[in-house]
């Protein structure tokens, strides 16, 4: 059975293409995680920072980094003196002070990742589309040429 070069190119897209689905599909999957539960998915620097208000409140005091001085690489970007106070590095607030300022960085960082996450999954879902298209029209392909042998 000699395989023509139309059979052979369109064996080697799908191929390609399952390898694509494969790829598409684990980021897809690792993605609804990371929307479903974002906590899961925080980095382990960001976690322990916002864990409890004393880890909190020595990387505040030591003019630490915080969580926000991430980009979505985890690329330190320096700190931003927009959230930073002299008088806030000074006395501690009062625990349920702390508290909210601890969860209202938390909720900020879970909307970031939030934005990020809904991005990936639409770029997943057009590729795993376009993919599926691309594989069925060469395995429609395939099938014509083995009809012709």
């Amino acid at each position: 059975m000699k395989k023509s070069w139309i059979e052979f190119y369109a064996l080697a897209v799908c191929f390609a293409c399952v390898i694509c689905l494969t790829i598409t599909t684990i980021i897809g999957l690792n993605t609804v995680v990371k929307v479903y539960n974002p906590e899961f998915a925080l980095p382990s620097y960001q976690y322990s920072i916002l864990n409890n208000n004393d880890a909190y409140w020595k990387n505040q005091q030591r003019g630490g980094e915080s969580p926000r001085d991430y980009d979505d690489q985890h690329n330190y970007e320096g700190p931003r003196k927009e959230h930073r106070s002299t008088e806030a590095q000074k006395k501690r607030p009062p625990e349920k002070e702390l508290t909210a300022l601890r969860e209202a960085e938390k909720l900020q960082i879970f909307h970031q990742d939030a934005h990020g996450n809904h991005q990936t999954l639409v770029c997943v879902f057009i590729v795993l589309l376009v993919t599926t298209f691309i594989l069925c029209l060469h395995i429609r392909l395939v099938r014509k040429t083995r009809r012709g042998d």
